[in-house]
Parts: C-alpha cells; structure tokens; sequence
C-alpha cells in the first residue's frame, strides 16, 4: 500500500493543499518536491501538483512566488495549465499590480493554451 503513495496524485495533492490551509508552506514544498516520481525514478508532476503549490503560495499571500512558480517552473517542465491554474495566476497577478500581466496570461490561456475563460477569470482584477 505505501508504495501506492507514489502514484497517488490526488492523494499528494490534498497533502500539500492541507499543509497550505494550516499555513505550512515550506511542509506543502516539501511534498510537493517529494511528489510525482514513479517506479521508474522518472518525475511526472501534473497540473493538478502543480495547481495546489500556486494556491498555497497565493492563498498565503505570496503572489510574487505564485507568478515566478508558474513561469519559470511549470511552464519550463512543459505542464500544460488548466483554468484552474490560471485563476490562481490572473488572481496573483492582480494582487501584486500586475495588470498588464495578468492580462497577457488571460490572452494566452486563449490564444496557446486554447482554453475558454469563465466568469472566474473575468472577475481577477486588481484590489482595491
């Protein structure tokens, strides 16, 4: 059964959202780089790993890491963002004023990544 745990997205996934919601960011880190190696060594982080680590950092106010962790890592290791993704993105970005990026990921969910916005990803903008 323990072996199980490396194949076990979901599992990993809600590990590192719980450690984020009790505001252990560097334990949700810490799975988060523990997680997505198979039996043969070989590393498959999904979007799903990768979502939970962007809302943790946003969810613990580190927009700036949010965007970094997004753009130089996922992106890098060829994940392919889902919406979910890019709320947290466009949210971070408005948190930070950020606007014209966020707007630029807006478009590029859109035009590379070839996904259809909702009205969640309308109502990011900057705050008050």
């Amino acid at each position: 059964m323990v072996s199980d745990l490396e194949d076990d997205v979901f599992l990993q996934s809600s590990l590192i959202e719980m450690y984020g919601k009790c505001g252990l960011v560097g334990k949700a880190w810490q799975v988060f780089n523990l997680s997505g190696f198979g039996y043969n060594g070989e590393r498959k982080r999904d979007v799903a790993l990768w979502t939970s680590m962007l809302a943790v950092y946003g969810r613990n106010g580190d927009f700036e890491k949010v965007i970094v962790l997004f753009k130089l890592e996922m992106l890098r290791e060829g994940i392919s963002p889902d919406g979910v993704a890019f709320v947290t993105v466009i949210s971070a970005c408005g948190h930070t004023g950020h606007v014209k990026l966020g707007i630029q990921y807006f478009e590029s969910m859109v035009s590379d990544f070839g996904l259809e916005p909702g009205p969640e990803h309308y109502t990011q903008r900057e705050p008050v």
